[in-house]
Formats: C-alpha cells, sequence, structure tokens
C-alpha cells in the first residue's frame, strides 16, 4: 500500500491517526523545507523519527509546522530504527501545542541553533522576570539557544520565550537578524556586524535560582576603549537587566 499527498489534503495528525488505528508497519516519508523527513510506526505506536537534525519527539514537533510538506506512506516488512514509543494521539496533541508555540517565535527566533548576543549600550524598556534574568546571564555571543538551554537544563523553548522577552526589551538581538525587522524576522547581514570575538571570554557566571530576583546581575570587569565595532556588549547592560527601564 502506498498513500500519497501534501498536509493541505491530508495533514499529518490524521495520517499518524490513521496509521495507529490500522496498527501497520509502516514509514510516513515527508518532503518538507527542512528537507526529508521520516516517520516509523508498529503495532499502532511511534517508534522513530528524524526530521533536519532533530530525532525522536522533537522531530514531530517540528514536523508540525509543516504547512504543505508532500507526504507518502508505506507499508514497511520490519523497522530499521527504533529510537522512540508513543501513541500517536498524545504525541500529536504535544506537537500541535508547541507547533502553535513557535509559530509565535520563529518571528524573532529563526531556530535553536541561533545565537543571541547582548546589545551593545541599550537598556531594557520593562522590568525583566527571573527566568529572563537567568537566560540574559548566559548569553556571551557565542553558545546557542540549545548549548544555553542544555546548561540551564531547561528546555530549548522556554528559553527562547525568554529570550524573545529580552529582545522586545531591546536588550537581545540574534545574530544575522536584524534587531529592527525581528517581528519579520528578515535575515540580513548587519552594517555593523555585531558578531563577538572568537576570543572573547564572558566572566558571568550563573547565579542559583534563588538569587535571581533579589540580587542584580554582576558586571563584568572594565576593559580599555577598543574601536573593535564587531564586538557586542556582553558585560554593562547585564548589571542593569534586572532593574527594568531607565527612571528619565
Amino acid at each position: 500500500m502506498e498513500l500519497t499527498g501534501t498536509f493541505n489534503s491530508f495533514p499529518l495528525r490524521e495520517l499518524l491517526e490513521l496509521m495507529q488505528q490500522s496498527s501497520m508497519c509502516g514509514e510516513l516519508e515527508i518532503i518538507g523545507q527542512h528537507g526529508r523527513g521520516v516517520i516509523l510506526t508498529r503495532d499502532g505506536l511511534v517508534r522513530h523519527a528524524e526530521y533536519s537534525d532533530k530525532v525522536g519527539p522533537e522531530a514531530v514537533w517540528l514536523l508540525f509546522e509543516e504547512s504543505n510538506a508532500q507526504f507518502a506512506v508505506r507499508d514497511l516488512r520490519e523497522l530499521t530504527q527504533e529510537t522512540m514509543v508513543s501513541d500517536a494521539t498524545s504525541l500529536c496533541d504535544e506537537a500541535e501545542d508547541r507547533a502553535r508555540s513557535w509559530s509565535e517565535l520563529r518571528n524573532f527566533i529563526p531556530s535553536d541553533n541561533a545565537i543571541p548576543y547582548i546589545r551593545s549600550g541599550a537598556m531594557p524598556s520593562q522590568p525583566l522576570d527571573s527566568m529572563a534574568v537567568a537566560v540574559a546571564r548566559t548569553i556571551n555571543g557565542e553558545h546557542s539557544i540549545r548549548s544555553i538551554a542544555e546548561r540551564l537544563i531547561i528546555e530549548p523553548i522556554d528559553v527562547s520565550r525568554a529570550i524573545v522577552r529580552l529582545i522586545k526589551a531591546g536588550v537581545v538581538a540574534i545574530i544575522g537578524v536584524d534587531p529592527a525587522k525581528s517581528i519579520a524576522a528578515k535575515v540580513v547581514v548587519p552594517a555593523s556586524a555585531p558578531i563577538p570575538s572568537p576570543n572573547f571570554t564572558p566572566t558571568l557566571t550563573p547565579a542559583k535560582p534563588a538569587e535571581l530576583v533579589n540580587q542584580p546581575l554582576p558586571t563584568q570587569p572594565a576593559t580599555p576603549a577598543s574601536s573593535d565595532s564587531s564586538r557586542p556588549n556582553q558585560g554593562g547592560l547585564l548589571g542593569r537587566l534586572a532593574q527594568g527601564p531607565a527612571r528619565r
């Protein structure tokens, strides 16, 4: 058996539920904006998924962001890979919820591989919550959102939400994304090339969660004035992030 089409005519959720109801051992191949993806099922359960650089449930979550991908469903005699076990209904519920969240975040953040940096000379336009402050302390212009999430032991989507709040406050931007046009997520090459020097070593260290609300973020030691405009300011602003907007 082979069924082909697009998500416009046959949504991904319906395809997975059909494969679950038929208890088929099969392959769902998807061709989307990030290339080829695949979901494997057996005995009515999803056993493997991969798409772009994601494997397992994260691959399914990303596939649910595809609006009109092409697909093909095929029978298989046996599975070649098995990296997860999940029923289609609960997996689809979670994937749809995450897809809705990411659809809003994508206006500011292309992916969880994006690298945030502290904008030079910026002042927060609004008070920041403890999560945003904790994330800001780990931003050094070199670590990706996924790396920050691993360091803080929280999910990339939660880090991304905090970074979006920092972007809206005017203190953080994404390398390769024009801060003035981040709402449209228009990728440009910044005129000032705000990419940090690879030799830059941050001196900030994350504090205990209980300290985040009551203590201001530490500032970095003062450094001699430099004509290097390619390095974002990673220090002076951080000591003011927890204090909210400047009084005039």
